[in-house]
């Protein structure tokens, strides 16, 4: 699987078989599966932010496979906006947590925990990786660098990548202890 930052908290995820994006911000982008984490209602207004004809939309809770890649979307609390959605594909699972602003439920934590990648906001991303432990952690929904250095000088990380421009994951490729990531967007 390769993962790419799009900007705030929009990744691309390309496996062998599909491409999928999570809350897309450009029409540049084509996908084949797009989702929407922070408000689902807001698919029918954006829907044009992804360029191609035939895109499968999730924009609510589930359970979706395509072309051999699992999609699991949770909502974040009974009655309240906003997902987290866990994508499987090529043998390594990546859950993305951007609409996590406040305090996860413990179900929801377990199930994070099972995730071999985190997608993390600054806001969330201390918390969530102390409790997940995951191999890897890549950090979004910031608006600056001067933002993540501020992230990373107070969170002591013990191996930090800067600069990359995309994720490639497979199973075999995962680190031993945790890796914060910063990808260019």
């Amino acid at each position: 699987m390769e993962v790419t930052f799009l900007g705030k908290t929009s990744f691309k995820f390309k496996t062998k078989t599909l491409t999928l994006i999570v809350d897309p911000v450009s029409a540049k982008e084509k996908a084949d599966v797009v989702v929407y984490t922070d408000n689902p209602g807001a698919a029918a207004e954006i829907s044009g932010a992804v360029n191609r004809e035939k895109t499968f939309v999730i924009d609510k809770e589930g359970e979706y496979e395509f072309g051999g890649v699992g999609i699991i979307v949770d909502r974040l609390e009974i009655g309240k906006e906003g997902m987290v959605v866990r994508i499987s594909g090529d043998g390594v699972e990546v859950a993305h947590t951007g609409a996590v602003t406040g305090d996860l439920e413990e179900r929801l934590k377990q199930k994070l925990s099972e995730s071999d990648v985190l997608l993390v906001t600054l806001e969330k991303g201390d918390d969530l990786i102390n409790a997940c432990e995951p191999y890897i952690a890549v950090l979004m929904g910031y608006g600056s660098v001067a933002e993540v250095d501020q992230f990373l000088g107070a969170h002591k990380f013990e191996v930090v990548k800067r600069d990359l421009d995309k994720l490639k994951l497979d199973a075999d490729s995962l680190p031993e202890s945790t890796e914060v990531v910063v990808l260019n967007g």
